[in-house]
């Protein structure tokens, strides 16, 4: 199953009421492909030229994923072959050359979520700096909820 959103941030003038569009990015989630070789679908495949499509088009700037980055049990490590199959080899528009900022969702807990951190030293695109909520520049926080339950 692979969601995607395609976004756009606006600011809001409160003096004057009018909007300018500061900020373009894209939102996939339920993005992890399949538990199984070849790890990936034709969907996902499909919905990555798409996202690359619009990227370019908008000059995006980041994508967020907000979880189920790996079906149905995450990664076993830094080196588990399921980061080139499932993300690296699928997301390769040069539109999409750009930080992709991730949170973990359930089937990542099925896995080892400390290996997705540790890939950020590996990909230069992907950017998971910790397991606690992050907080970047713009307004948004990426928060994994399973550390409230």
């Amino acid at each position: 199953m692979l969601f995607t959103f395609l976004a756009l941030a606006c600011s809001l003038d409160v003096r004057t009421g009018q909007t300018s569009p500061d900020l373009q990015f894209l939102v996939m989630a339920d993005w992890g492909g399949v538990g199984h070789w070849p790890y990936t679908t034709r969907a996902e495949h499909a919905t990555a030229r798409g996202m690359g499509k619009h990227a370019a088009s908008t000059n995006a700037s980041f994508v967020l994923g907000v979880g189920d980055n790996f079906y149905y049990d995450g990664v076993k490590s830094v080196k588990d072959s399921r980061f080139r199959k499932t993300f690296e080899d699928v997301f390769v528009d040069p539109a999409l050359s750009i930080p992709f900022h991730f949170v973990a969702g359930n089937h990542d807990h099925n896995g080892n979520v400390s290996a997705q951190i540790a890939y950020s030293a590996v990909s230069s695109r992907w950017k998971y700096p910790s397991r606690r909520c992050q907080k970047d520049r713009v307004l948004w926080g990426l928060c994994d909820a399973r550390r409230f339950q």
